[in-house]
């Protein structure tokens, strides 16, 4: 059984065979984009969004693996050879 979708204002559910919403997501759409939310109310991401995410954490890996290899060396220029 299809069911057409139930339009508020900017926002679109998507009811399941029930006319309950399925996914308690919301769909808004805007000028430019469309987005959709989680039924606790936070934001989906954008692939671009989660694309610098991702660059972010791998640049603080990146600089944590640096520190690391730092304090390495230190600790083994006073002698100390750690496990």
């Amino acid at each position: 059984m299809t069911t057409s979708p139930i339009r508020t204002a900017s926002n679109i559910i998507y009811p399941d065979s029930d006319g309950q919403p399925s996914l308690q997501i919301k769909f808004t759409i805007n000028e430019d984009s469309l987005e959709i939310y989680r039924p606790d109310g936070r934001k989906f991401l954008t692939t671009i969004e989660l694309n610098q995410r991702a660059n972010l954490e791998s640049d603080r890996a990146d600089r944590e693996h640096e520190r690391s290899e730092c304090l390495l060396a230190q600790l083994k220029a006073l002698g100390i050879q750690p496990d």
